[in-house]
């Protein structure tokens, strides 16, 4: 997640999540979200500190989250149970294998009326940790791989500023562009 992109995910979810359910999925450990990204420890604080209750999903079990699981596993609605009022999607989904898969879990896990909030770099090197499989969508292309499954209510893209993980080598990669998408389940 990008300083901006939390900006922007807390100002499309802010209203009304007092007594909330949100789950972050991707969400990394301890570590790399208070001291590598202390931007997403600001939005977990922003979050809570509004009565929200979150829980952290992610495929590494090391990395100490409530759910550990694959957003890619076709069984995974049967294995976990619990729906959520707001799923956040922070750069997963050109770390996935199955992005098919990995949407339909996506809007699986948000509870009817609740919301999904996606976000994708538009504009960003390939950094394999742990893939890359390329997907770098415009605003259009992410509302149609969700259009089927939920209804759009926003999509937009903005520049943010350089990213600094380990994972990127290349000094001289431009701001990239992400993309947000919230979408609604009716």
């Amino acid at each position: 997640m990008f300083a901006e992109e939390s900006k922007w995910i807390w100002e499309v979810i802010k209203e009304g999540i007092s007594g909330r359910l949100i789950l972050d999925v991707g969400a990394g450990s301890p570590e790399y979200r208070n001291e590598k990204q202390p931007y997403i420890a600001k939005l977990y604080r922003q979050m809570a500190g509004s009565g929200a209750e979150i829980k952290t999903f992610d495929f590494n079990a090391d990395n100490g989250a409530e759910i550990t699981a694959d957003i890619c596993d076709e069984d995974l609605l049967n294995k976990v149970k619990q729906r959520f009022d707001v799923v956040i999607a922070a750069n997963i989904l050109e770390h996935v294998e199955d992005i098919e898969t990995a949407a339909k879990n996506l809007c699986g896990l948000v509870k009817s009326q609740g919301r999904l909030v996606v976000t994708v770099p538009k504009t960003l090197p390939r950094h394999p940790h742990p893939i890359d499989n390329g997907w770098r969508p415009n605003a259009e292309e992410l509302a149609e791989k969700f259009a089927c499954l939920m209804r759009l209510i926003r999509t937009e893209s903005w520049i943010d500023e350089h990213y600094r993980e380990p994972y990127i080598s290349d000094a001289n990669c431009r701001r990239p562009e992400v993309t947000g998408g919230v979408f609604i389940k009716d």
